[in-house]
């Protein structure tokens, strides 16, 4: 059974459950950075509803550079242990590893370079994921966003170097769109795909009845997957209460008629 979640802020999770979504999705560096009084206040807001962010996303503030010359493993793993206890706290099963800041090559750095540091990373998520019992799907950016791991097929061979069924794969809609790829490349990923994000390739807005765009082929390959977990909108919200309720509703529709 497909569950559907909106990215927000967590003050917005009371909005979301009254329109009947089954979770919240929202970015995990930016709760890392609160303190201890306003995280708790978050906290408390958000287990009064009945959602939980189950899904995280922004892993890595941009600042924490994962490739070039200034990463350091500790200093990942220091942020890690004092960021994921809090994605615990709020019920999250998966974190999504996109990060574009963070894995931004700096210009004249070696990419090869990058990519072992990437898998050195990568390995450290693994064995964080078994320590907290999480799930870190790699998410792939479009180039706008970073100058590495651009594609499906880039994403799954740096999941495939961590050797572990904890590092997975996320689908991207609107990142997919940039970079020309096709629900076939997504079919690929077979049962390495354990979360999705949607948003109207041409806008990044939620997607909606009659937005000039066909989500069919997408959802019908998501079908023929046996895809059966999340699906989350990520993108531009301008009045969120309306443009989540036909999202939501919308998702449901496209989700009926592919079967899924």
């Amino acid at each position: 059974m497909i569950r559907f979640g909106y990215n927000a802020e967590l003050k917005d999770a009371p909005v979301l459950a009254e329109l009947g979504y089954d979770y919240i999705e929202t970015g995990l560096s930016g709760l890392a950075a609160l303190d201890e009084e306003e995280f708790s206040r978050q906290k408390q807001a958000l287990l009064a509803t009945p959602l939980r962010a189950e899904v995280l996303n922004i892993l890595l503030p941009p600042q924490l550079k994962v490739v070039g010359d200034t990463y350091s493993r500790k200093a990942a793993e220091d942020y890690l242990d004092g960021v994921l206890p809090r994605a615990k706290q709020l019920g999250a099963q998966l974190v999504v590893f996109g990060s574009g800041g963070a894995k931004r090559i700096p210009e004249g750095f070696s990419h090869s370079r990058a990519m072992e540091q990437l898998r050195d990373f990568v390995d450290l998520l693994a064995k964080k994921a078994q320590e907290y019992d999480l799930l870190f799907p790699i998410e792939a950016l479009r180039h706008e966003e970073c100058n590495c791991i651009n594609s499906l097929a880039e994403a799954r061979e740096l999941m495939e170097s961590a050797h572990s069924p904890r590092i997975r794969m996320l689908a991207d809609l609107f990142h997919m769109a940039a970079v020309g790829e096709t629900p076939a490349d997504m079919q690929a990923l077979g049962d390495t795909l354990i979360h999705v994000h949607i948003a109207r390739p041409q806008s990044r807005t939620s997607p909606a009845p009659g937005d000039g765009y066909d989500y069919a082929p997408f959802f019908a390959a998501l079908a023929e997957m046996g895809y059966g977990a999340r699906i989350s909108f990520e993108g531009k919200v301008e009045s969120l209460s309306e443009e989540a309720a036909v999202c939501l509703e919308y998702l449901k529709q496209l989700c009926a008629q592919a079967g899924l």
